[in-house]
């Protein structure tokens, strides 16, 4: 007998395989999309960027790529090719903070850079607040909400 584990992101119902964010029914409803939409993210907490990057890939929507503090995560937006199509950023990070990484995107020399989505988690809910006049198209408090965040992103990707 196979123990349900994991709710379905899209209706609710339980999986079978504690992996996958989709029931067999909504696999045949969602099926695999023409081309994967590259995502950065940015955290220093390794085990966050697994997680993330496990449960975003297993969707078939999402290729992740990585960087452990905001300098790496700039150094990554000049020789990744093609540029991610939106960025995930923690707040607190040594070497560059979350803040200081989103001032330095939205001031860089390259529109396509500058222009990117921009996604932030942290650990204090009040930032939220802090960001609503930044350009910003997220803000989601740890521990993410799986569900609500990969909507988002979804909404943010660039349509094929």
């Amino acid at each position: 007998m196979t123990i349900k584990t994991r709710k379905c992101i899209s209706c609710g119902n339980l999986t079978d395989n504690a992996g996958e964010l989709f029931c067999e029914r909504c696999k045949i409803i969602h099926p695999k999309p023409p081309r994967k939409h590259k995502v950065l993210i940015i955290d220093d907490d390794v085990n966050i960027v697994k997680e993330l990057k496990e449960k975003l890939e297993s969707t078939l929507y999402f290729e992740i790529v990585s960087a452990y503090d905001g300098r790496k995560g700039l150094e990554k937006l000049g020789y990744e090719k093609p540029l991610p199509e939106l960025i995930l950023v923690d707040l607190n990070m040594p070497m560059m903070n979350g803040y200081e990484f989103v001032e330095q995107l939205r001031c860089h020399e390259d529109d396509d850079i500058r222009g990117l989505p921009v996604i932030v988690l942290s650990e204090k809910e009040k930032m939220n607040k802090f960001f609503q006049s930044w350009d910003i198209q997220g803000f989601f408090k740890k521990p993410v909400d799986l569900k609500q965040l990969f909507l988002l992103m979804k909404d943010l990707a660039q349509p094929d």
